[in-house]
Order: C-alpha cells, then sequence, then structure tokens
C-alpha cells in the first residue's frame, strides 16, 4: 500500500458543513437581537442632540448678525419656512418644531411693528425644524430680537428639544437662552 496516497487525500472538501453554518447565523441573530434596540436608542439621543445644536446655533447666528450688522436681528418660528415668501407665527400658539426664520429687523416696518417678518426686512435664514419630534418652549413667545449690542430684548427662555412621544426612552436636550444674549445647550429637560 501507497503511504503517500493517504497522506494527501482530502476526506472534507472545501466550505462550511450545514452545523456550522446554523451556529454562526443563530449566534449573529443573537448579537443583532441585543444590539439593535441600543443601536435605535443611540441614533434617537444624537438627533435630539443634534436638533438642539441646530437651534442653538440659531440663536447664535442671530445674535452675531445683530452685532456685525449693528441693528436689531430677529428669530421667530414659522408655520410653513417654504412658503413665499414666509411667515413667523401670526397666532398664539408657538411651535418651533415647524422651522423658523432669521432676518434683520427694520423698525418701524411698514406695519409699525418689530417681531414679525415682513418683506422690507432682510431675511438671512430660513431653516425648516426638526427631525426628532418636538420643541417646547418656556413661555409661549413668538420671537426673540437681539439688539446691536447683543442683548436680547426679550427675557430669558428656554427650549426643550424632546424626542417624539412614542419614543421610549424619552430623550431630551435643553437650550436656553439669557437676556444678556447667552445660549447654553444641556442634555435633559429645562
Amino acid at each position: 500500500m501507497n503511504k503517500r496516497a493517504f497522506r494527501h487525500t482530502n476526506i472534507r472538501g472545501k466550505g462550511f458543513t450545514l452545523v456550522e453554518l446554523m451556529v454562526t447565523v443563530s449566534i449573529l441573530a443573537i448579537l443583532l437581537a441585543i444590539g439593535a434596540p441600543n443601536l435605535r436608542d443611540f441614533l434617537l439621543k444624537q438627533q435630539v442632540a443634534a436638533d438642539a445644536d441646530t437651534l442653538s446655533s440659531a440663536f447664535r447666528l442671530a445674535r452675531s448678525e445683530a452685532l456685525k450688522r449693528g441693528g436689531v436681528v430677529t428669530i421667530c418660528p414659522s408655520p410653513d419656512p417654504s412658503a413665499d415668501p414666509p411667515a413667523c407665527v401670526a397666532n398664539e400658539t408657538t411651535n418651533w418644531s415647524t422651522g423658523w426664520l432669521i432676518f434683520v429687523d427694520y423698525p418701524p416696518n411698514a406695519s409699525g411693528s418689530t417681531g414679525a417678518y415682513e418683506t422690507v426686512d432682510t431675511l438671512i435664514r430660513v431653516e425648516q425644524g426638526i427631525r426628532s419630534g418636538q420643541i417646547t418652549s418656556s413661555d409661549s413667545r413668538k420671537s426673540v430680537s437681539f439688539l446691536a449690542s447683543g442683548i436680547s430684548s426679550n427675557a430669558a427662555a428656554s427650549y426643550t428639544i424632546s424626542s417624539s412621544a412614542d419614543a421610549k426612552p424619552l430623550f431630551q436636550q435643553c437650550v436656553t437662552t439669557s437676556k444678556q444674549g447667552r445660549v447654553k445647550s444641556a442634555a435633559g429637560a429645562c
């Protein structure tokens, strides 16, 4: 008998057996079942943080534009920022979640009022709103105006950005504006 013939024969072919494949798939399924909910929560938390950053950046932009231009710059919620021309919220229910406008507010406007965007004002930016859920304000403020000195003409206010109500757990970020014009963002409710 030839010893070389037995030494070089490959009993098992190349590839996986059905048992090996089933074990690998079951381990992968277990890891996905453990990790998928945590990944969803992580992504939702990051979206709320990003939306809070977008709102705080808008307040900072309005303040810096007021300093740069030497005039009053206002930021106001808009029910439909994509409208032509865009408009600020006109009624008492302010919803910052749908979007906002940043504009140079030339007093007096054609109507003699400040804090509402009109076509004589210079529009700086139109923001389409947030994707994570909703923004609730500490008061029913229709707008925030920054003077040429960078000081807010309004009292201090806070805005809570929350994930949608059906998301469990509920993630929140707080954005605050002070009378001095400072803007802060922190995790949690206001």
